[in-house]
Formats: structure tokens, C-alpha cells, sequence
């Protein structure tokens, strides 16, 4: 029997489409790490999840698969062969997340331009279709996490906290980290997430429902219909 103490500190992938908030929790992970560790240094906090193991916490990269107006060098191929234990889903209504895209990369378009455009309905195709075959731990709603931060956000926290990986120890399986509430309170306080429930008129483009400023009737039933059919 072996008696070595045993940790996983490898990636933990957040894939979701564009504009589905894979990067907003990713940097709510990071302002995490950051908080608790009490870093000083000039790293974001999505850079501080990159190099979270650096705290031995599990680094975080989000990504929509290439399928992004946005440089995104995580590929399909990069995490065909990554453990499914490391990863993790985001979805997003398609209407919101479109319309964040629109309104970010090609605001001067009309809707019906943009939707025929490459980011468009075509993204979501190619995005769907990517995933198809991919098995996740969990699958996150964007939703919930904006409704519900506080126990979204420290149940995918405590989720990939490192723990004892050597299956020949009693220990096995335990974590090796607890999840700081206190922590968490400040993180969703200064990730202003509450700003971004339809509830608070804000206006961000992150904010759910946001596609009924911009849609209208038709052209909301026009992308469930074509989600739906996917």
C-alpha cells in the first residue's frame, strides 16, 4: 500500500458558447483564489485562475471551442482527451447570448445581418454540433448562477478543490481545502452579479434577458424555433 498523498492540479475546462458567462464565472473563480489567498500581484482575476495551481488550487480556462469572435485557443481537439472529471458545461439562453454578441462585435448590423453572418446562427450550429459528443461533470446554468451566485458559485468551487487522489489511503477522495463563505459574500458583492438579473434594469448586455431590448416578437420565436430544431 502506498502511503503517498496524491493531488490533481490540472486544467478544469468551462466550455460554453459565446456569450454564454464561461469567462465571467472563470474570473469569479479567480477573484476567488485571489481573495483567499490574499494575492498582491498585477495578474486579473482570469489570469490568477489560469495559474491557480500556482496557489494549489485547480486552474480554470473557459472556452467556447473556437467557435468565438474572440481569441479562443482552446480547440475541440485540445479537450477531446481531457477527463471528463475536468469538464464543465455553461449554458445560456441562445437569445441573450446572441444578442450580447451582436450588440458587442457588430453593433452598427441589423439583426438580420448578423444572424446570417458568422456569428450568427451559424455559431451556434457549429458550437452545438462541437459538443455533441462531449460528456460533462456538470452542465451550469448561466441563469441560476446570476439568480442563485452564492451557491452556484461555492458548489463549483468546492466541486474542483484539490483532494486526496491516492485511491490506496483512507483520505481518498477528501478535500484538502474548505470553501470560505465569507469569501464567497465578498465575490459575489464585487462581481456585481446581482446587477445582471432582469429584475434590476441595469441594461448590461450580460444581463439576463436582455434580448427583449433588442428582439422583437417574431425574431425571438424565429431563434427558439431554430434552436429547437438543431
Amino acid at each position: 500500500m502506498s502511503n503517498v498523498s496524491m493531488t490533481d492540479l490540472s486544467d478544469v475546462f468551462l466550455v460554453g458558447g459565446a456569450g454564454h458567462g464561461a469567462d465571467f464565472l472563470q474570473n469569479m473563480y479567480g477573484m476567488y483564489v485571489a481573495k483567499d489567498q490574499m494575492y498582491t500581484g498585477d495578474a486579473p482575476n482570469i489570469g490568477v485562475a489560469v495559474e491557480a495551481h500556482k496557489f494549489l488550487y485547480k486552474p480554470v480556462r473557459s472556452t467556447s471551442l473556437g467557435h468565438t469572435p474572440v481569441k479562443d485557443n482552446i480547440t475541440e481537439g485540445k479537450v477531446s482527451s481531457i477527463p471528463t472529471s475536468h469538464l464543465y458545461a455553461i449554458s445560456r439562453d441562445w437569445k441573450d447570448a446572441l444578442v450580447q454578441t451582436w450588440k458587442t462585435v457588430s453593433p452598427e448590423s441589423t439583426w438580420e445581418e448578423f444572424r446570417d453572418g458568422v456569428f450568427g446562427f451559424q455559431q451556434i450550429t457549429d458550437f452545438e454540433s462541437s459538443i455533441a459528443d462531449k460528456v460533462f461533470t456538470k452542465t451550469l446554468s448561466y441563469e441560476k448562477l446570476v439568480s442563485e451566485p452564492h451557491q452556484e458559485l461555492t458548489e463549483f468551487i468546492h466541486d474542483i478543490l484539490p483532494q486526496q487522489d491516492n485511491p490506496e489511503l483512507p483520505s481518498f477522495g477528501q478535500k484538502k481545502r474548505k470553501v470560505n463563505l465569507d469569501i464567497i459574500d465578498l465575490v459575489v458583492q464585487d462581481s456585481q452579479i446581482r446587477e445582471l438579473r432582469e429584475s434590476s434594469n441595469s441594461g448590461l448586455l450580460e444581463s439576463v434577458g436582455v434580448h427583449k431590448q433588442f428582439l422583437t416578437e417574431e425574431q425571438i420565436s424565429e431563434v427558439d424555433e431554430f434552436v429547437a430544431s438543431l
